[in-house]
């Protein structure tokens, strides 16, 4: 019972350690997963670890996704992209072969792996605002804002965006369910590192990333009307979603993104480029009679830079990939891929909705959101959000059978 007591421990400080090292450079994640695995491997029980990963359904639904990869290697004609490509995409079969077989978690200890998460966003956040204010002395009419904070932060603003969107409204979730649990300097915390991540979000400026906010948090606003009537829940989400609004109308940057959108036409509006992308997707698979199986693994980007030459775009000067998810497993893998990630997708969102797993949901759809204007999965750095949140609220849900997300019915006061 001890034993059994320690390795919880040593998982939970590990799980903590990896939540909290995802923002951050790669090399530093890499050692985190490491020592994840490191346990995982030493800690014993291999054999019974691994029979009940491989009983469980959703770990083949999830991995599958990743197996695939395999079989486009087989007609890919560029074999080293295609094996580039499963290394970035590893985590995909890793992170739930390791998560699923170890002893479910508690919401506290839910918590305490998002706060880490959340912590480590504010922090990065803070540190590209301090640099921009030491370049610039202002967040105002700074040129090329958003291009400015990815240099600083080396992370692309899809992934930063992603990772506030999922800290600030799965700490929203936290502190209206659990309102009258917890005292009133935590939850003054709370709501500071809240407002502090959209503040971040906002001079950010990516432009996906705030809609996305605004539709998630619209959808725990009516949830919680719904619901509970927690009129005091209804406050406080209209006021971030106000805030967010003003700021996007006050901040040079996102008002003129905005103007972009809405007053910009043909070639000079920022969807432009994505159109183009996108009909290179279903040109490369006509000419290649791929629909069905996909032109390969390793064979995507020389493909793609050809029709964009042949459509004199731009985007082939720097490689571009067709910033769309979906489009990108459907061009690798056909309808076949396209389908198999629908369906890791979409099954466990309608097992979440029906056990009321709100914060589930919500992260499913902010990644389903995501992925409709990038290929997020990519880069390691989306591979490792979307594996280990997917894998960790998966296999809380999966442990419990009550009706309503019970591995969070309890928070000790002691906790807050």
């Amino acid at each position: 019972m001890i034993l059994k007591v320690y390795s919880e421990k040593v998982y939970l400080f590990l799980l903590i350690f990896f939540s909290f090292t995802i923002p951050f450079q790669v090399n530093l994640n890499n050692l985190a997963l490491g020592l994840l695995i490191l346990y995982w491997l030493i800690s014993g029980g291999l054999v019974i670890k691994l029979k009940s990963v491989l009983a469980n359904k959703y770990f083949w639904m999830f991995s599958a996704v990743y197996l695939i990869q395999f079989l486009g290697i087989l007609y890919s004609t560029d074999v080293q992209d295609a094996l580039t490509k499963l290394e970035k995409k590893a985590g995909l079969l890793v992170l739930p072969l390791v998560i699923f077989s170890i002893p479910a978690f508690k919401g506290k200890q839910l918590f305490y792996i998002i706060l880490a998460f959340s912590v480590s966003c504010f922090l990065f956040i803070t540190y590209a605002i301090f640099r921009v204010l030491l370049a610039y002395g202002t967040v105002i009419n700074v040129p090329h804002l958003t291009e400015f904070i990815d240099d600083v932060i080396h992370l692309h603003h899809a992934y930063s965006g992603l990772y506030l969107v999922f800290s600030i409204n799965s700490l929203i979730y936290f502190l209206n369910r659990y309102w009258q649990d917890i005292k009133p300097t935590t939850r003054l915390g709370i709501v500071f590192l809240v407002l502090a991540l959209y503040t971040g979000l906002i001079i950010l400026g990516a432009r996906m990333a705030l809609f996305i906010s605004l539709v998630i948090l619209g959808l725990q606003m009516l949830l919680f009307t719904l619901q509970k009537r927690n009129f005091r829940s209804l406050v406080f989400i209209s006021c971030t979603i106000l805030v967010g609004l003003v700021g996007i109308l006050i901040l040079p940057s996102t008002h003129g993104k905005l103007n972009e959108l809405l007053f910009l036409r043909g070639i000079y509006h920022p969807f432009t480029p994505r159109l183009i992308q996108w009909q290179c997707c279903f040109n490369i698979l006509g000419a290649n009679q791929a629909f069905v199986q996909g032109v390969g693994t390793g064979d995507v980007k020389p493909l793609l830079q050809t029709c964009y030459q042949d459509k004199k775009f731009w985007g082939h000067l720097y490689n571009y990939n067709l910033h769309n998810e979906y489009l990108e497993e459907m061009i690798r893998h056909g309808i076949i891929g396209l389908t198999l990630l629908l369906v890791a997708f979409f099954y466990p969102l309608v097992v979440a909705i029906k056990q009321r797993n709100y914060l589930y949901v919500y992260f499913i759809l902010i990644f389903m959101f995501a992925c409709l204007s990038e290929s997020i999965l990519n880069r390691q750095k989306g591979v490792i959000f979307y594996a280990f949140f997917n894998s960790l609220l998966t296999v809380l849900f999966i442990k419990s059978k009550a009706e309503e997300f019970a591995f969070c019915e309890e928070i000790p006061k002691k906790l807050f």
